[in-house]
């Protein structure tokens, strides 16, 4: 805790450091553009959320890491180490009066002040089809997110839609994956998840179909996410998504370090600390009236967005002749831009 304390309260910010730290910020994104899933989720973000904080990647930019500076960040430590705007946890052998002790004694330097959230608004939905490539030479397989905006974790929407999302494609033997994989072999791997946060997230749909069935990858996962939010879950989807949720939640609080995690997470985004011991029986409680309501509140078919990591000249002419795609947005914008 003394540790801790000291780095955190007491920063040297050395020059040379910061130097060598910006050379491998800019090694670790070229090596993110070796890497079609991260470069997918880059842009994906990047388009969905436009100027939006969720729409900035962590790791920076060329232009972004350039601008770094030690100044910069000492600015940094002085606004945001606020004694309002920490949050310390600990798991393991340790009680709490232990740890407030350790608290008190080595943190007294720690300035007083409120908690400094950054407002969040609610970025502008997606309208239309809007396809955007990102263009990689080369590719002979596609990596490809399809989705768009989904309600915030708070939302006492988001909970049935993440259970139907899980009936629809978040297991090996989701209908998303019997119809992409099992199937028609489209595909090794084919998911969809709703993500969490303080803010709105995403809904989004990942499948990496080879160079050649693109076109007809998109075409049936389009389909098939029409079919899901006009028709809702089949029989026994709900079902098993829920029991799957149930068992699988023990394995994220399986560890120490997993229940601080999680904790952490829920008090940073204003959430019930008791969603880790009422997950189980608040999933299933949810009824097929209220995934069907989650569906039809937001999930819409005609309002996707889809990046996909491809070599253009390849899958553009496939994906312009899908019908579903004949009034989508087509965009092409090169690997290295961002």
């Amino acid at each position: 805790c003394g540790l801790l304390a000291d780095v955190l309260l007491r920063p040297e910010f050395p020059l040379d450091e910061a130097e060598r730290l910006r050379r491998e910020l800019h090694a670790s994104l070229d090596d993110m553009r070796d890497d079609d899933s991260s470069l997918m989720h880059r842009f994906f973000a990047r388009a969905l959320y436009g100027d939006h904080p969720y729409g900035r990647p962590v790791g920076g930019t060329a232009e972004s890491i350039d601008q770094l500076s030690v100044l910069a960040a000492q600015a940094w430590h002085r606004h945001y180490l606020k004694r309002g705007n920490l949050v310390v946890g600990a798991a393991g052998d340790l009680k709490p009066d232990e740890l407030e002790s350790l608290l008190s004694r080595h943190f007294t330097a720690l300035p007083d002040g409120p908690r400094l959230d950054v407002p969040l608004k609610v970025p502008p939905p997606p309208r239309g089809l809007r396809v955007l490539i990102v263009d990689k030479p080369e590719r002979t397989q596609s990596q490809i997110l399809i989705g768009h905006l989904a309600p915030a974790w708070r939302d006492p929407s988001y909970l049935p839609l993440y259970v139907a999302t899980t009936a629809f494609g978040g297991t090996f033997t989701a209908r998303l994956m019997d119809e992409v994989r099992s199937k028609r072999g489209l595909s090794y791997g084919a998911s969809a998840r709703v993500s969490n946060g303080r803010g709105v997230r995403a809904f989004s749909v990942n499948v990496f179909p080879s160079a050649e069935q693109t076109a007809e990858t998109i075409e049936l996962v389009l389909r098939l996410i029409s079919e899901w939010a006009h028709d809702g879950l089949r029989p026994g989807e709900l079902e098993f998504a829920q029991s799957f949720l149930q068992k699988n939640h023990a394995f994220s609080i399986q560890t120490p370090e997993d229940r601080l995690g999680l904790r952490t997470r829920l008090h940073v985004c204003d959430m019930p600390l008791d969603h880790v011991t009422t997950f189980p029986a608040r999933v299933a409680a949810v009824t097929p009236e209220q995934a069907r309501q989650a569906l039809a509140q937001h999930i819409h078919p005609q309002d996707l967005l889809i990046t996909l990591v491809a070599t253009a000249k390849t899958v553009l002419p496939s994906l312009q002749a899908v019908p579903a795609l004949r009034d989508a947005q087509f965009e092409v914008v090169p690997y290295d831009s961002y």
